[in-house]
């Protein structure tokens, strides 16, 4: 069994949108303690088997200890890692969840759509690439 890190970051590998939210993590966090994983990785089995209800996500998949965040949720938490000015995205919390999580749904079902498909990109520095699995 792989070690599992503190932090990880589920995202859809083959997903345009998805490669650019690691990236755009990747340039604006403001320290390096989020690990990156695609849905369809050995890494997130093994989580799905701790964790079941995130077996059947299709969506961005943030773990952070034993609390799981997906969809909007995941997108307001990410805000936490960032640097200023990207850090205000938090304050989205107060914004109702059904809200967001429509505004997010709608994003995600058209994500292929609009922004197409893709291979999933890993970086090619070494400080970032301990920080993904597959």
């Amino acid at each position: 069994m792989t070690h599992i890190p503190a932090q990880i970051l589920l995202f859809d590998g083959n997903c345009v949108l998805c490669n650019g939210l690691v990236r755009f993590i990747l340039r604006w966090e403001s320290n390096e303690q989020l690990h990156f994983a695609p849905l369809k990785s050995e890494i997130a089995n093994q989580l799905a088997q701790i964790h079941p209800q995130i077996k059947e996500k299709d969506s961005v998949i943030l773990i952070t200890g034993n609390q799981i965040y997906t969809e909007s949720d995941a997108a307001v938490e990410l805000a936490k890692f960032l640097k200023w000015p990207f850090r205000i995205g938090y304050y989205f919390r107060y914004i109702p969840k059904s809200w967001r999580d429509f505004i997010y749904q709608f994003i995600a079902s058209n994500r292929y759509k609009w922004w197409g498909r893709t291979i999933c990109e890993l970086p090619h520095d070494k400080n970032s690439q301990n920080r993904f699995h597959r």
